[in-house]
């Protein structure tokens, strides 16, 4: 993913794309309001997830705790809450959330161009692939169709344009919403929610981060161990420290809702068992033992 955004243009090129509006000229209403509406996507999509951590009440388990925290810290119960807590806020990436068990390499292609998908809900901007450039995308970085979805996400997040001399000369996508609302003097501009571009690159690293923290559980489940270090079984308190009756984050009643799989429904009320006192989810009556 990048995170700068630049390419050179011919002087020709770069007159012309100021002429169309990529100075401070005014850009289209409509841009504006797609622009708008994906920041604001971006916005909740870059939030970090109230995780339930063991130690410190006071502490949710941020996007910096260390890996070895979640394996050492955490019992299979702790990183089971927290893992449906992560799949409920991305349904969307479900099944690459309950198959991953590679932490190197496994946030890829594929999984960045459904971000970015989710990110365009509402805002009328589409995805300009065909369906087979779609069916062509392959997980690996190094794979030339990476060209594809970068060209999506520089499309639509932008560019910034220099010419030949290397002089900035403009910008394109809701760069140049960002910019043109930056220029004026009596619009109060923000940082954190008007930056199209900061906003992206915050999103993808939260989601990342996430889908981490699901992918060690899963090793967890299956070996029992990450480079070497023991899965803890139970959560670990320092004796003394603190208050052992801790709270959980909420996931709302899993009879409620709708699910995209059995695997991810059987997870979640198997947590909101355990959270409320049983000893586990029995999947023949479908309640709690």
């Amino acid at each position: 993913m990048k995170t700068y955004r630049a390419v050179l243009v011919s002087i020709f090129t770069a007159m012309a794309l100021l002429i169309s509006g990529c100075g401070s000229s005014k850009p289209d209403d409509a841009l504006i309001r797609s622009c708008e509406q994906l920041n604001f996507n971006l916005n909740s999509l870059r939030q970090e997830l109230d995780l339930y951590k063991v130690d410190d009440p006071s502490t949710k388990f941020g996007n910096s705790t260390d890996n070895l925290y979640l394996v050492t810290n955490s019992g299979d119960a702790t990183r089971k809450r927290n893992k449906a807590v992560i799949l409920s806020q991305y349904s969307f990436l479900a099944s690459e959330l309950e198959n991953s068990l590679n932490m190197f390499g496994q946030f890829d292609n594929i999984i960045e161009l459904k971000v970015l998908t989710e990110a365009l809900k509402n805002t009328g901007f589409e995805i300009n692939l065909t369906p087979s450039e779609i069916a062509s995308i392959k997980g690996d970085y190094d794979d030339p169709s990476s060209d594809l979805v970068d060209a999506e996400i520089d499309r639509i997040i932008g560019i910034d344009l220099y010419d030949e001399k290397d002089n900035y000369v403009g910008n394109t996508g809701c760069k140049l919403v960002s910019s043109y609302k930056y220029s004026l003097e009596d619009y109060e501009y923000d940082i954190e929610l008007d930056n199209t571009d900061l906003l992206w690159t915050q999103a993808v690293d939260n989601i990342r981060r996430q889908y981490e923290v699901v992918t060690l559980t899963n090793i967890c489940q299956k070996n029992g161990n990450y480079l070497g270090n023991e899965c803890a079984r139970n959560d670990y308190v320092s004796k003394g420290d603190y208050d052992y009756n801790l709270p959980a984050p909420t996931l709302g009643d899993p009879w409620e809702r709708e699910w995209r799989s059995k695997e991810t429904e059987i997870l979640a009320k198997t947590v909101w068992c355990i959270n409320n006192g049983y000893r586990d989810y029995n999947k023949a009556t479908d309640d709690c033992k």
